[in-house]
């Protein structure tokens, strides 16, 4: 029997950040459940292990199973987000396979500002931004149109994320600015506001990757004095206004044209990004119909009841299916890889011949 490593987040690993909640904890965990049983269903023989930091008994357990699959629910190491890439990048160095993309895709996403700057050469489109360290000051936004919205730059989640992320004047900005600065420990990027829609693209494969459906958040039920955004309360604190207030529908209602447009974008955000597998790019629609791509997530939420599977479900799949696609993508990634390696050591031996012959 295949065994597979499933690795994820343990509860000390979800509090000890800055801003935590029992719904992420318990999120956390029922994807582990779900992908535990689903992958036992496949046949394979699962081994989870929770992670909160790096350890020489789990880079040593690693290693010892470094034949066999990981599949890879970890976000974030002590706490803290910008480590996600240390695993990826310990299993890419000894030849292990795993689910989701890589270091260089992880790194990337978890840097909001200097995204941009792959957004820009590729051509897709996404709001006017800024980087904001040390003290915030009224010129640490020149050049910008408010609304904006404040976020912190190396996080995922939500997490940072609150009505008081948009902001309508420089005083406001600086407010929040600050607090992100202070309390969260990480620069905050000011990105100009899309009074809008927001939908999310689902996207999966490798080759090529495909959209899988649309999905929109209505914001029809959320108080009139809060923007129309989703707040880590939102996702996660299920007894909140902001919870209550933002519903997602899946498929998202939009036109054909509209639908081809979204779909090109989501795929070229994806591919520019190099994420692998499976992956969401978040989209805001602004009142003109012109779409900003506002984040990528190159390892999304896979509980039951978050938005990849609500995407996934849309077309037929069940969730063992769902996980069994994610298996065999990140399986034909490692055999693929497994023989350009072969090859490349190949061709050097078969000159060596010829030159000695």
């Amino acid at each position: 029997m295949d065994k597979v490593i499933l690795l994820y987040n343990d509860y000390l690993e979800i509090y000890s950040r800055t801003e935590s909640s029992p719904g992420e904890l318990t999120e956390a965990f029922s994807a582990m459940k779900a992908i535990t049983e689903s992958l036992e269903s496949l046949g394979f023989d699962v081994i989870p292990i929770s992670v909160s930091k790096l350890n020489m008994e789990l880079l040593s357990l690693l290693k010892k199973h470094k034949k066999s699959l990981v599949f890879n629910l970890c976000e974030s190491l002590e706490g803290n987000a910008e480590l996600e890439k240390i695993l990826p990048e310990f299993m890419e160095k000894h030849g292990i396979v795993y689910t989701g993309s890589g270091p260089d895709a992880i790194g990337a996403c978890l840097n909001k500002f200097q995204i941009k700057k792959i957004y820009k050469n590729n051509g897709i489109p996404t709001p006017g931004g800024a980087l904001v360290k040390g003290t915030a000051k009224a010129s640490s936004f020149k050049g910008l149109r408010f609304p904006l919205i404040l976020k912190p730059v190396h996080e995922d989640a939500s997490i940072g994320i609150a009505p008081a992320s948009v902001v309508y004047n420089e005083a406001e900005a600086i407010l929040r600015a600050n607090y992100i600065i202070r309390e969260l420990k990480q620069p905050a990027i000011a990105e100009e506001y899309i009074e809008g829609r927001e939908v999310s693209a689902s996207v999966w494969g490798n080759n090529p990757p495909s959209m899988v459906e649309l999905s929109e958040i209505d914001f029809s039920d959320l108080p009139a004095e809060l923007p129309k955004i989703v707040t880590y309360s939102s996702k996660w604190n299920t007894d909140s206004a902001e919870y209550i207030g933002t519903k997602p529908v899946c498929p998202a209602n939009v036109t054909p044209e509209l639908r081809t447009r979204l779909q090109g974008i989501a795929v070229s955000a994806f591919k520019a990004l190099r994420l692998r597998d499976y992956g969401r790019v978040d989209m805001r629609i602004s009142s003109n119909g012109e779409p900003y791509v506002i984040d990528v997530n190159p390892n999304p939420d896979l509980s039951p009841d978050a938005g990849f599977f609500r995407a996934v479900s849309s077309k037929g799949f069940d969730y063992t299916r769902m996980i069994d696609r994610i298996v065999t993508n990140a399986r034909l990634r490692g055999a693929a890889a497994a023989e350009k390696e072969r090859e490349s050591i190949a061709i050097p031996a078969a000159a060596m011949q010829a030159a000695e012959g």
